[in-house]
């Protein structure tokens, strides 16, 4: 979080994500992500790889993942 700056508060890990993408504010309120309609999805994983929290993904394999393109990306 020192490497961008970012307080201590409830909602940092969007403001990472935010500061990764070079977005002040929130991101789904920026005209890029609203017209493509794109949502963020922050994925925390534990230090032993165990995810932080359930998220509302279908399942997928991180590694096929890596190797799709994007336009072939069954996420989106």
């Amino acid at each position: 979080m020192e490497r961008f700056s970012i307080p201590k508060c409830k909602n940092k890990f969007e403001l990472i994500a935010a500061a990764i993408l070079g977005i002040r504010g929130k991101i789904s309120n920026t005209d890029e992500f609203q017209k493509a309609g794109i949502q963020i999805k922050k994925i925390r994983i534990k230090y032993n790889g165990t995810i932080e929290q359930s998220v509302s993904f279908t399942a997928f394999d991180f590694y096929e993942l890596i190797n799709e393109s994007c336009e072939t990306s069954e996420l989106i």
